[in-house]
């Protein structure tokens, strides 16, 4: 489980982070924006390099789209297998935090990453949006056109 935050606690602020049976748990203002990404950039099997890399990068995505959500982010590792201890305690184990310095490359070459692709991706993502809908609406206008024909003959018939 990764439990993130660009705040003490959750993505972009305290509360309760809930895991929907996912191999992430998230919470806060940015929850929604951060599942996403995570769903999209994660599996249970990616390894903690890669899973790292796609939890600074959520983080820094929110806080770019979210007005509530800012400041450092702050990563830190926890043990994935609970222990039980002190008579029932629940714990986690050992926490690390991610080094600072760590923390801030990841983000600098991610943001260049995303900086270099999304003009390209944008005007890919532009060209299939006129394409398919001009395709959708050119079908759209078509089978308007035939319903109006239909509805003017058996208008015709009736008189």
């Amino acid at each position: 489980m990764i439990l993130a935050g660009g705040s003490s606690a959750g993505i972009c602020g305290l509360g309760v982070a809930k895991s929907y049976s996912r191999h992430f748990a998230v919470a806060g203002a940015g929850e929604t924006l951060a599942t996403y990404f995570l769903k999209e950039l994660t599996t249970p099997k990616s390894d903690i390099s890669q899973a790292t890399a796609a939890l600074i990068y959520a983080v820094k995505k929110v806080k770019e789209n979210n007005g509530y959500c800012g400041g450092g982010t702050i990563v830190k590792l926890i043990r994935p297998v609970p222990q039980f201890i002190d008579g029932g305690t629940w714990s986690f184990g050992k926490v690390r935090n991610v080094d600072q310095p760590f923390v801030d490359t990841i983000e600098q070459k991610l943001a260049q990453m995303d900086d270099r692709f999304k003009k390209s991706r944008n005007t890919q993502t532009v060209s299939i949006i006129k394409r398919e809908g001009t395709k959708a609406w050119a079908s759209y206008r078509k089978r308007i056109q035939a319903e109006e024909k239909a509805r003017l003959e058996k208008e015709s018939q009736v008189k």
